[in-house]
């Protein structure tokens, strides 16, 4: 089915028909979008940057290594899209604009998302900015990678790998890439 969803007023959802394949959730301040087509079992990766050359590349690249993908632009579309599409693994990045309601960085999303979900979702960072303090404070929030923009997609994925495969197989191993 496919359907449009628009926030409305209470945080209710009213479904609207579309005739994309796409699913669009508005949120406070962006839009999060998500394939309809997924194939059962595939595991599923919200994108969350305010960017949308970094997100409609990283959107791309995930879902050629078979992944359905999640993107949003802001902290409260990356809330909602949480919310209702539960993702396996939220790739994350730092830094937002300035948002007329909330100040949003990654590490307040995180703090919503690890108080407001009910199962920990593994959550890797990124970031442009060059500062040295921020993989640890990554870890310390309890980040599961830290990266540095411009991405290097092979580690990335080693990472998402070994966090959605790796770990919950028991395996002992080294995290690849992890902060």
């Amino acid at each position: 089915m496919k359907l449009k969803l628009n926030l409305v007023s209470g945080n209710r959802w009213k479904p609207l028909p579309t005739t994309s394949a796409v699913r669009t959730l508005a949120g406070a301040g962006g839009t999060t979008t998500t394939s309809t087509h997924a194939q059962p079992g595939t595991r599923r990766i919200l994108v969350v940057d305010d960017d949308a050359v970094v997100r409609k590349t990283t959107e791309m690249k995930l879902r050629a290594e078979g992944y359905d993908v999640i993107t949003a632009e802001d902290g409260p579309s990356a809330l909602a899209a949480t919310r209702i599409q539960r993702p396996d693994l939220i790739l994350l990045d730092l830094e937002f604009p300035p948002d007329p309601t909330m100040t949003w960085d990654g590490f307040r999303l995180m703090e919503w998302l690890q108080r407001a979900e009910p199962r920990p979702i593994p959550v890797i960072l990124f970031t442009g900015c060059q500062d040295k303090d921020l993989s640890e404070r990554a870890a310390l929030a309890g980040a599961t990678g830290f990266f540095q923009k411009p991405l290097l997609f092979g580690p990335l994925f080693a990472l998402i790998q070994w966090q959605l495969n790796g770990k919950s197989s028991g395996r002992e191993q080294s995290s690849p890439g992890a902060a």
